[in-house]
């Protein structure tokens, strides 16, 4: 019998708003910033635990958002890597840790923080569940369908999702890689 475990907390995290990234949960990413915004939320991440929370703009044409221009549910990412490029771009290499739901908004200097809440959810014991791996061998058969239009190396993508063995971490995986 598999076992459903739900992890529910609050912190307060810098927020890099994003425009048209969208960050999942164990799925790794890599993104360029320039706005000054951005660069303080990744100092200040950098100066305590290294998480920080990505949240989608609303319309990418927002050069300076507010709390307003921002969706409410977002991800909490750890930096794995920063490297400073010239023209005053920052790289940045992160992996998603949970989802999370913005409760409040503060600024602090040139950084934007939020109180948030993070959820993390897992599944033990899945392989046990059948219902769990039929779901899950449908997801993979419409991957595939889907992939086959898509270009040869493709083929990496479903050699991973073949991989996963947790439900939630294959529907991530799946929504960040099609």
């Amino acid at each position: 019998m598999s076992r459903y475990i739900e992890k529910v907390e609050k912190i307060n995290l810098p927020v890099i708003p994003t425009r048209g990234l969208v960050a999942f949960p164990s799925v790794p990413l890599s993104f360029e910033i320039e706005r000054e915004i951005s660069i303080a939320a990744v100092n200040a991440a950098k100066d305590s635990d290294m998480y920080i929370l990505l949240l989608c703009q609303k319309s990418i044409d927002c050069d300076t958002p507010t709390p307003l221009d921002l969706y409410d549910v977002g991800t909490v990412c750890r930096i794995k890597q920063t490297h400073n490029a010239p023209g005053g771009i920052t790289r940045v290499i992160a992996e998603g840790v949970c989802r999370a739901k913005a409760l409040s908004f503060t600024a602090v200097g040139s950084c934007m923080y939020c109180d948030v809440m993070t959820k993390t959810v897992s599944l033990e014991n899945c392989e046990d569940d059948v219902h769990a791996q039929a779901l899950m061998r449908e997801a993979i058969t419409a991957l595939e369908t889907m992939m086959a239009f898509a270009p040869a190396d493709s083929n990496d993508i479903l050699l991973s999702a073949h991989s996963i063995k947790n439900p939630g971490q294959l529907a991530d995986f799946i929504a960040s890689s099609a």
